[in-house]
């Protein structure tokens, strides 16, 4: 089995949406001021479960409930880095 915090990088980085939040959050989760897209590092799933279903540059992704989970574990290992 795949540890759940490496699936959800792989979602994070190249999946979610067929490009990855990492397109518009930077692979440090940290956001990119130039497209005006927010640090969701430490983010919970009802955070992104909000973002994805309430923020139009957002609606194209589709994430199941286990991915959700996935990408927030992931999202609290990037917290956690300096």
């Amino acid at each position: 089995a795949v540890h759940p915090d490496f699936r959800g990088q792989r979602i994070f980085e190249k999946t979610a949406g067929g490009v990855g939040c990492a397109a518009c959050h930077g692979l440090d989760g940290r956001g990119k001021r130039e497209l005006a897209s927010p640090n969701i590092r430490g983010k919970a799933v009802s955070d992104i479960l909000r973002a994805v279903e309430t923020r139009a540059q957002m609606r194209f992704i589709n994430l199941s409930d286990d991915e959700l989970e996935a990408v927030a574990a992931y999202l609290k290992v990037l917290n956690g880095q300096p």
